[in-house]
């Protein structure tokens, strides 16, 4: 009966989720430039093979993680100096083997006392439990048959003689939960090693897709008898491990932890704790409040994470000093595999997921950049990692010995059990036998589940947050289903090798031959810790060198998925020849520096010879910052609303554009004054600045009765001439498709003093969702005309909207768009514009650009307006354009554009070559607009989103395409028909944002802003000399929290301040320097003059704004 739960669980789960060729000799792969080789078997006598039968008492349907595979623990259990080798056999024997050198290996486990019990082994781990010198082996063990202790870790004490002895009960170590893996460091600072130990329920006896209430789980004492709860085992200094979970904040949870890491997360000297969950329980992120207890703080650590978290591994991957963290998931990269095997995200349950504490969870792999304040931003889309199909584990590592992090991921499940396509014809047995199933018909449908291995990851660390797949380059590998993997340097020439457990196959050992190559040199350090942690496990290790660079390692062994590496830390160096400065950091605080240290070598630093004792808390002197950030009470309130009702298919929401914002000064008393737009049912605002720098808010009646519209942005103009200030206030939004007349845009008259009264027919009626409005006299008549964005038709996404040009008559706007301007009525969907002399003609021209467009110059002539193609540059840049600014960046006398993009950190890119595409008609004639939102595979068009979605669309597709498989393989006129030729279609080939530099002569250069700009959208722009050296600087910030729900929101944007030099280079200063924080869902970016003060105000949809002061 469980197994038949299980098989109904997994239908659910689909609805919710939208022998080996014989290795080339070193030789030969040396010569073909090869990092890595592959050793045989026969070579090595590693001939270890984790073997898998399925029977009808093990198969997947009996066991959900049936297919977990198992470990290695890598350690020197002889202390010979040479890497030792255990391997984990979920239901055979389990191996250990003794390094003989060379490459050589011993099969000693009959020897050494390790006997096979009856159960299934997971992880495995080499630590000194009873600190004698000598490296012990924890064996952590699940399974489904819960009977004759089957589920008790195993600890085998080393005998210092090649011989072990199970002694788990007696250091009160046999837990005897559904273990996966357990972690062992020192959560306090006692310099002794505690033990993290990971659970997971089994599966079928529960709903994995349901939503809980996590609060009443931790009540619930029917969750610890699911034996699925993570541990805490504290050590009380002699060895002997108690289990503190609940005194310690670890409560009782239903998640399914397959992988754990310990981080210092905040920089505190205290060990923090990250546990990868799968499937939609969110990952646990516990803070140490250094006083033996946790507070779970995922939501504060990090913006989003993966849903099937698996393996996960921590390291520095851009050198500055912080560690980051990474997590892998299961999404595939290849096309096909991604359609056959995902399903459709439920919005409804997302919402559900995310009010309901699971944290916004997307099902790829996560890079997790640590800002050094705490918090963290996930940049694996830019760094293209984040799809590497079924990841088991994860490994960071210098491989190649440059200097920087590389990435390793074992891939491949042993069935694809979430491949859509045979689920339904095991669905559709079940209904045509009308029956209970039996144990043989669990066997048989688990047999219909496909088999495909797939070769394991390698990425190259570029140095700029991206990476090269070097898979096939650096190694000559067979596909496989790998599981547990670590590294080591087996054969001690400075460069680490790797070793996997693979199912049904051979265990794999690479050797690494970056020290042959000459590829770069090494450090490699060991460590005689404290008296109860001889191996000093958790000591961090910073390498500072002449050229001011740093690196950063810390001592954990779990790594790598069921696994465990060596009690050594290695540093990849590069061409460095010496280490200027080498500063050790152990556990409990002690510190000690080396300087000077020759490179190639292996140290051994010794806990006796530290001799300060550097705080937990230590903190350097607060430097300078060009920004200090000032409590503010202001806050934009937007409620939620459905787009997706409207557009199944839509990329992103358009019903959170807002709020606008104007700054100027309304009662002329020398002081800017602010309107910050409101949200729907949310008033906009009059802010009169004081000379403290402070605000006054204005209670303004008319206001509060337009707090029906959507406040979408606003600009302060003198409208009616009469010297003071006016507010234009735009509408927008998504949501009012029904009643077009909310889109109605307002124009609020100024008496002088700051007291505004509605116009009631000084507009004409204009009913599209805006986007802009900015003033200017471009006909010489003395008053202010204004050019008005569309942004959206509401329902008819993409259609370009109206937008128009408003022509001013003794303060009265009429639409003079058909007469003066043609081309803007269908310009497209416009999100920003500028008034600019771009022909230097003395008169103004505009510019304008926004989503799917470039930036279209329209040429003023004698007051009438035509788009012209003269500057092909800036017209053939289609993008997702958010912002520009016209200034001159170089200093060379005429004006560049800055503009803002997409950015590169996200689901959707595009290229010259490869352009990313939309296509939109009403392809089933059912009055609604269809959307097609199209990439390339094997230089063919086809859809982004699955199959379901697009039949949740256009449901007669539903019947036409009847397979996940056939949907796969049909490019885009084979899914839709020879209508995709007739659809209106739009495309981009530039997402990142960038300058676009004045060469002359009508003809612009595009220069796009380094990695650490892309990471993110940048909607808001600010050029202003920040750090008074009499050169201009820019400032950019952005985010977008509204893509849709199989989409990653685009929400690591934290600002980026660009330090000018004066000629149009610019250098980024790190927000912890210049005291610039903004990652919200950012939406403009306005400086204010207060008189006595200069303030920057950040403006974020649905959320606080954020205030600065100034230093400068």
């Amino acid at each position: 009966m469980k197994a038949f739960k299980n098989l109904l669980i997994l239908s659910a789960l689909f609805i919710f989720s939208c022998k080996k060729e014989k290795a080339p000799n070193i030789e030969e792969s040396v010569s073909k430039q090869k990092l890595f080789t592959s050793v045989s078997a026969k070579e090595t006598g590693v001939d270890f093979i984790n073997v898998l039968e399925e029977t009808i008492d093990a198969n997947y349907f009996q066991y959900n993680y049936m297919y977990i595979g198992g470990g290695v623990a890598s350690g020197d259990i002889n202390n010979d100096g040479l890497v030792d080798l255990f391997f984990t056999s979920n239901s055979n024997e389990n191996k250990l083997y003794l390094n003989k050198g060379d490459f050589k290996f011993e099969d000693i486990t009959k020897e050494a006392g390790i006997p096979h019990e009856k159960g299934f082994d997971t992880g495995v781990n080499f630590v000194d439990i009873n600190n004698d010198g000598f490296i012990d082996i924890y064996i952590s063990r699940g399974g489904w048959l819960d009977e004759a202790n089957k589920f008790a870790n195993q600890l085998f004490i080393n005998n210092g003689d090649l011989t072990f002895s199970e002694k788990a009960v007696e250091f009160g170590l046999a837990d005897a939960n559904r273990t996966i893996q357990t972690l062992f460091f020192d959560y306090d600072n006692d310099n002794d090693l505690d033990a993290y130990v990971t659970n997971a329920p089994d599966i079928i006896n529960r709903n994995q897709t349901e939503i809980f209430n996590l609060k009443e789980i931790q009540k619930n004492p029917e969750t610890l008898k699911l034996k699925g709860s993570d541990r805490l085992y504290n050590n009380d200094g002699t060895g002997h491990f108690t289990d503190v979970s609940i005194e310690a904040g670890i409560m009782p949870e239903m998640a399914f932890g397959l992988n754990t890491e310990v981080i210092d997360f905040n920089n505190d000297g205290w060990l923090d704790i990250y546990v990868n969950n799968d499937f939609n329980m969110p990952d646990f992120a516990f803070l140490n409040n250094g006083d033996g207890t946790f507070t779970e703080s995922a939501e504060k650590l990090v913006k989003h994470m993966s849903f099937n978290s698996m393996g996960g591994d921590v390291a520095d991957i851009n050198n500055d000093g912080f560690l980051d963290l990474m997590t892998v998931d299961m999404n595939p990269k290849d096309y096909i595999r991604s359609k056959t095997t995902m399903g459709m995200t439920s919005i409804s349950k997302f919402k559900k997921m995310t009010s309901s504490g699971y944290h916004y969870q997307y099902m790829h792999n996560m890079l997790q950049i640590n800002n050094g304040d705490g918090s963290f931003r996930e940049v694996s889309k830019m760094a293209d990692i984040g799809d590497t199909d079924w990841s088991w584990a994860l490994l960071f590592a210098d491989f190649d010995l440059d200097g920087l992090n590389d990435i390793f991921v074992t891939n491949g499940v042993f069935r694809d059990v979430i491949d859509r396509d045979s689920n339904k014809a095991i669905v559709a047995q079940l209904k045509k036998k009308n029956r209970k199933p039996t144990k043989e018909d669990f066997l048989t449908y688990a047999k219909m589940l496909p088999q495909q291995k797939l070769i394991n990851y390698f990425f190259k660390n570029n140095g700029d947050f991206t990476f090269e797949d070097t898979s096939s380059k650096w190694v000559d590998d067979s596909p496989s289903f790998s599981n547990g993997a670590v590294y080591a340097d087996l054969d001690n020439d400075g460069d680490l090798d790797i070793v996997i457990n693979n199912i049904n196959d051979n265990a794999t050992i690479l050797k690494n031959n970056a020290k042959e190559l000459d590829k770069g040199n090494y450090l490699q350090i060991s460590f005689v810790g404290p008296e109860n942690n001889v191996f000093g496990i958790g000591t961090k290790v910073s390498l500072l060198f002449e050229d001011g660079s740093t690196m950063v390692r810390q001592l954990i062994n779990a790594r790598g998925f069921l696994s465990a590496v060596s009690n050594k830390l290695h540093f990849g160096v590069g061409p460095a020849t010496s280490i200027k400065n080498l500063e050790i950091v152990w556990q409990d605080g002690k510190t000690q520096k080396l300087i000077n240290i020759k490179v190639n070598q292996k140290l051994q630093i010794k806990y006796e010879d530290a001799t300060k004792k550097r705080s937990l808390h230590f903190t350097a002197s607060p430097q300078p910052k060009l920004f200090e950030k000032l409590a503010s009470p202001y806050k934009h309130i937007d409620p939620s609303f459905n787009d997706y009702d409207l557009q199944v298919l839509l990329p992103h929401k358009l019903s959170q554009t807002g709020p606008g914002i104007a700054v100027a000064d309304i009662n002329n008393d020398g002081i800017e004054d602010v309107f910050i737009g409101g949200g729907r049912s949310q008033p906009g605002q009059i802010f009169i600045g004081e000379k403290s720098g402070t605000f006054k808010k204005i209670n303004n009646r008319i206001f509060n009765l337009d707090k029906i519209y959507e406040d979408v942005s606003a600009c302060f103009f003198d409208a009616d001439n009469d010297g003071d200030q006016d507010l234009y206030v735009v509408s927008g939004s998504y949501e009012f498709y029904r009643n077009p007349r909310m889109l109605q845009d307002r124009l609020y008259l100024n008496n002088g003093k700051g007291n505004f009264r509605k116009t009631k027919k000084s507009l004409p009626e204009m009913h599209s969702a805006g986007a802009v409005v900015i003033p200017s006299d471009f006909d010489n008549d003395g008053d202010l005309d204004l050019f008005f964005g569309g942004r959206v038709i509401p329902a008819n996404y993409p259609h370009a909207p109206k937008s128009t040009l408003l022509i001013n008559n003794n303060g009265n706007f009429s639409d003079q768009t058909e007469k003066l301007a043609p081309d803007l009525l269908n310009i497209g969907m416009v999100i920003d514009a500028k008034w600019f002399d771009i022909d230097n003609d003395k008169d103004l021209d505009l510019i304008v650009t926004g989503e799917w467009m470039g930036i279209e110059v329209l040429l003023n002539d004698s007051g009438k307006f035509k788009k012209t193609s003269r500057y092909k540059t800036l017209q053939n840049t289609k993008g997702w354009w958010n912002k520009i600014l016209v200034a001159d960046i170089d200093n060379d006398g005429d004006d560049d554009i800055i503009a803002g993009n997409l950015g590169l950190n996200y689901k959707f890119h595009a290229t010259d070559e490869k352009p990313f595409h939309v296509y939109f008609s009403d392809f089933d004639y059912n009055g609604t607009q269809d959307i097609l939102l199209a990439k390339y595979y094997n230089n063919k068009q086809v859809p982004v989103r699955g199959k379901e979605c697009t039949a949740q669309q256009m449901p007669h597709l539903q019947s036409k395409i009847k397979s996940y498989r056939d949907f796969a393989s049909r490019d885009l006129e084979g899914i839709i028909g020879p209508s995709i030729k007739r659809a209106s279609h739009y495309e981009v080939n530039e997402f990142r944002s960038g300058l676009f530099i004045n060469t002359g002569n009508d003809n612009y250069s595009f220069q796009p802003f380094g990695n650490q700009v892309q990471q993110s959208p940048i909607n808001s722009i600010v050029y202003y000399d920040f750090n008074g050296d009499n050169k201009k600087d820019l400032l950019l910030a952005g985010n977008n929290y509204q893509s849709e729900v199989e989409t990653t929101r685009a929400d690591s944007g934290i600002g980026n301040l660009l330090l000018g030099d004066g000629n149009g280079a610019y250098n980024s200063l790190n927000h912890l320097e210049s005291g610039f924080f903004a990652d919200k869902d950012v939406r403009d970016v306005v400086l204010i003059n207060t008189g006595s003060l200069r303030l920057l105000l950040v403006i974020n949809n649905n959320d606080s704004h954020d205030l600065f002061k100034l230093s400068h």
